[in-house]
């Protein structure tokens, strides 16, 4: 897979979280697929493996009442993209293997490290 393509997955993946659509997002994880979710709270740490991933999916759904809402302002892809934006606070990394999402990161991202 190209750029292009691992960037409309991560897009489907947006659109399938934003309906609810756990079985679209469970065919578009690996299997030993990581989320890492940084910071100390109730539902931070690693979520290793597919279902683990989907059972937090469904734990933001369940304490949301159904009403958490994720919006994707700016994809970048490529080995390594930089493009200055002022506005970013906080950044996901995804890894794509095989067509699937493999592993995600968050970073806390002030705009001057941008640059």
């Amino acid at each position: 897979m190209g750029t292009q393509e691992d960037a409309d997955l991560v897009r489907r993946g947006y659109e399938a979280f934003g309906a609810g659509d756990m079985d679209t997002l469970r065919s578009l994880f690996e299997e030993d697929a990581v989320w890492h979710l940084g910071g100390s709270g109730g539902l931070s740490g690693d979520k290793q493996g597919r279902d683990a991933v989907l059972a937090y999916f469904g734990e933001l759904f369940t304490r949301s009442d159904g009403t958490i809402r994720v919006d994707l302002d700016n994809l970048i892809g490529g080995e390594k993209s930089h493009r200055w934006l002022p506005d970013v606070l906080t950044a996901f990394s995804v890894a794509v293997r095989s067509a699937r999402v493999f592993c995600r990161r968050q970073h806390r991202v002030m705009p001057w490290q941008m640059r």
